[in-house]
């Protein structure tokens, strides 16, 4: 965590991390089940088909959600145009963006 971020910046990468495996971005495995000892409600994602760029938006959808849901005004266009396919947003699952940050 870098700590010249403020607050607010800080808050939110944490939301970010810990929406991936809210989206079901890790494995669907044994080893899975030994790690969630905080008996996560992890949903099942066919996570071998979905690039780098529907992650990154699953997750920071989530966090907007999270964050605006506080009564932040957050917005992380900019972060996310960096995952534009053909310039436009991946296809991506915003049923599971909305369910990790409910």
């Amino acid at each position: 965590m870098n700590a010249k971020k403020s607050l607010e910046e800080k808050a939110a990468a944490i939301f970010h991390e810990i929406g991936h495996p809210l989206c079901g971005h890790l494995p669907q495995d044994e080893e899975l089940k030994k790690i969630n000892w905080l008996k996560l409600s992890i949903p099942e994602h066919d996570i071998a088909n979905l690039s780098l760029a529907q992650k990154e938006y699953e997750a920071e959808t989530a966090c907007m959600l999270i964050m605006n849901g506080l009564g932040y005004e957050y917005d992380r266009s900019e972060y996310l145009d960096d995952y534009l396919v053909d310039g436009r947003p991946p296809e991506y699952d915003l049923g599971m963006s909305i369910a990790a940050a409910d």
